[in-house]
């Protein structure tokens, strides 16, 4: 009952800053956290909603929770992703909750990321202590990504962070614009990506802070 706030589950209680699966009670009865309804800003994502199948090939996101349901599914393996494209259907406001970059270790993103030039503001992401931080996390082996605006963002993290991708290594990165953005880590860090091996095209940043404790520092990228 601790995680109740109003009957509705926020994301930061249910999993503080990053998903998993342990169990909890909510009303005397043992459940999994993954098998709970939550809300992220506001809107109540249930895990029987069916979002999107599993075997879709492309995900036109249009809100946050969407985005941030579709990062649980990708992170815990539910989804293969070496066929995925995600697309944005709107400009999303994260108003500075924390997110949940896509892609972890073992469940690396392969697919592919066409923001249709929207726009993403208020991303943040708090984990000092973790590798691979961004909008998206750890993607070695994805495709292309770009096409997207992101302004007033905040990246913490530790090794591999950036605002679109902590790591990347795949075809290219284009079409990306930062406007007012600030990321620290510890080294390969960047402003659009923190390591990778890729092609750049497109890309600019203005008003923005890229600071490495360590090494490895770079306007848009960190390490290429």
């Amino acid at each position: 009952d601790a995680f109740v706030e109003n009957q509705h589950i926020t994301v930061e209680k249910l999993f503080g800053t990053e998903y998993d699966t342990s169990i909890i009670k909510q009303n005397d009865q043992e459940v999994a956290k993954d098998k709970l309804s939550f809300v992220y800003l506001g809107e109540e994502i249930k895990p029987d909603m069916k979002l999107f199948r599993a075997d879709e090939v492309s995900y036109t996101v249009k809100t946050p929770a969407q985005f941030y349901w579709l990062s649980q599914q990708i992170n815990k393996g539910s989804i293969d992703t070496s066929k995925v494209t995600i697309k944005l259907g709107n400009d999303l406001d994260f108003h500075n909750d924390e997110w949940l970059p896509v892609g972890v270790k073992d469940h690396d993103y392969v697919g592919s990321f066409d923001g249709q030039n929207y726009k993403i503001s208020n991303l943040y992401v708090n984990k000092p202590g973790e590798n691979y931080t961004g909008l998206f996390g750890k993607a070695w082996g994805a495709k292309e990504l770009g096409n997207v605006i992101f302004e007033n963002v905040e990246i913490i993290g530790s090794d591999q962070t950036g605002v679109l991708t902590g790591q990347f290594v795949g075809s290219a990165i284009s079409n990306v614009q930062l406007l007012n953005y600030q990321v620290n880590g510890n080294q390969f860090v960047g402003g659009i990506v923190g390591y990778s091996y890729t092609n750049m095209y497109s890309c600019n940043g203005e008003n923005g802070v890229v600071v490495a404790n360590d090494q490895d520092a770079g306007g848009l990228m960190g390490f290429n």
